[in-house]
């Protein structure tokens, strides 16, 4: 967005600093937050605010108070952009594919997580003062040649990689050997298989007083 709006200046907040100062543009900052606390911004400071893949992060019970305070931050008439996965299961799973996802699904439930919020968020969103203005659900198919998947594909493995310390064991894997079978399996499978990644947006605009 920096390139394309070079005029305009942003803010990005999160629990960790995960930046690489050689690829920060001069017109952005960084904060570090916690959108179930308070982040580090006044009421009102922003024309847009986009909040994007908490699904594994926020338990259900956190989703209304999360939007909540990134409202707080988005000016009146602001816009809010929100872009979630959705950890839909699809029928004829190849066997590797539906042990990963019974692990998320299983690890989930334990912390009282959602896998596919983003059924709910338009009502969440529409309870928070804010009108709708745009939808947009995506499938995107790993098999396709095309860039997007190619880096949604990619980020679906390395995602993979970063989560078996917790999932390996539910799934039986327990070694670094494993692991890295596993995560060869995994992207194969999803190369050669009907597998996808659902992504959802959802675009509002918080209402003037």
């Amino acid at each position: 967005m920096s390139t394309d709006y070079p005029n305009c200046t942003y803010a990005g907040c999160d629990i960790a600093d995960m930046i690489h100062d050689k690829i920060k543009p001069s017109q952005f900052t960084f904060q570090l937050g916690n959108i179930t606390e308070r982040l580090p911004y006044e009421n009102n400071t922003f024309e847009l605010a986009q909040m994007r893949f908490f699904v594994a992060c926020l338990r259900k019970d956190q989703w209304p108070d999360a939007i909540k305070e990134a409202l707080r931050v988005i000016k009146p008439g602001g816009i809010l952009q929100m872009i979630e996965i959705d950890l839909k299961k699809t029928e004829e799973l190849d066997p590797v594919v539906e042990k990963y996802m019974d692990a998320i699904y299983d690890e989930c439930k334990a912390r009282g997580q959602d896998p596919r919020i983003v059924s709910k968020l338009e009502s969440m969103l529409l309870n928070s003062c804010c009108e709708l203005i745009e939808t947009s659900y995506q499938h995107i198919d790993f098999r396709s040649p095309s860039n997007s998947s190619k880096r949604f594909l990619w980020t679906w493995i390395q995602g993979a990689k970063s989560t078996l310390p917790i999932l390996g064991p539910k799934m039986g894997i327990h070694d670094k050997e494993a692991q890295n079978k596993f995560v060869s399996d995994l992207r194969h499978a999803c190369l050669t298989t009907s597998s996808s990644m659902f992504i959802k947006a959802i675009v509002v605009q918080k209402l003037t007083d």
